[in-house]
């Protein structure tokens, strides 16, 4: 049987344990004690069980960190991964007592309903959220769409087949919270549209029910800062996020109710309409 050296916590005298040891009492100073509350070092001298569970313990907190971190990055992978460790780590020290231990759960418990939720949305509607695909070379005034307003957005979707509702965002109701920010839309002008069965945000006004009863254009700066926010799209595209794609300074945004075919029926509408501006 393998013996470890321990220090006893009222003298500091040494002792000779195994590791089934459950409670132990000094020969030197008479105290008696779990084996959980003392030092154990291996018979080399290097630490054992506190060392594992301080390591645990740090590499929790880090995967808590972690997980926010590239959660707030719009990391997704690395954001589920980093929480899952938590969970895991959060479980062990749940386990053995520990209240630090709730962190880790409550972290992974978090990056678990996000993941069934993506599940069930993804099972629900596969292909929801395609990239939209526009072909330029069919467009006769694509510089249309970096010099297009507000105004002419509003304009254009109230003439668009199918549209029923218009309405553009606000400082004050501006879901995203990217209204005039440093790469952010400078425009945003939601809308609805016929034929979507519904009933539970039918009754929703426009702006609260956001894409999902139509969709959305947003007007950007420049082309790059267009196509960065088509990428952050692409990568929470199994939230639901609907179909996305762009030309030029124009994000074109479409509802994930309808399919993918609907869906680049409805966008290539509206850019016919913008396109014959």
């Amino acid at each position: 049987m393998k013996l470890y050296t321990c220090t006893c916590p009222k003298c500091n005298a040494g002792l000779k344990i195994s590791r089934k040891t459950k409670e132990i009492t000094c020969d030197y100073c008479g105290q008696s004690f779990l084996l959980e509350d003392v030092e154990v070092v291996d018979d080399d001298g290097k630490h054992s069980s506190r060392d594992l569970k301080v390591a645990i313990e740090i590499a929790m907190v880090c995967s808590c960190v972690l997980s926010i971190i590239f959660m707030c990055a719009a990391s997704p992978y690395l954001f589920l991964v980093f929480g899952l460790i938590a969970l895991v780590l959060g479980i062990i020290e749940l386990r053995k007592k520990k209240l630090i231990g709730l962190i880790g759960v409550i972290t992974g418990g978090i990056v678990v309903i996000i993941l069934v939720c993506g599940i069930f949305m993804v099972l629900g509607a596969i292909g929801t959220s395609p990239r939209l695909t526009f072909p330029i070379e069919s467009l006769q005034n694509p510089e249309n769409f970096n010099n297009i307003t507000e105004d002419d957005v509003i304009d254009i979707l109230r003439n668009v087949p199918g549209v029923i509702d218009v309405a553009a965002v606000n400082s004050s109701n501006d879901p995203n919270g990217l209204l005039k920010k440093d790469d952010g839309y400078i425009s945003e002008v939601y809308f609805s549209v016929e034929g979507l069965d519904l009933p539970a945000i039918q009754d929703m006004e426009i702006i609260k029910g956001g894409i999902h009863l139509g969709g959305c254009i947003e007007l950007f700066r420049n082309e790059q800062d267009a196509e960065k926010r088509v990428q952050y799209l692409d990568k929470w595209g199994f939230l639901g996020s609907g179909g996305h794609g762009h030309i030029g300074n124009t994000v074109i945004r479409t509802t994930d109710v309808l399919t993918p075919t609907k869906q680049q029926e409805l966008a290539d509408r509206i850019v016919k309409m913008i396109d014959a501006r």
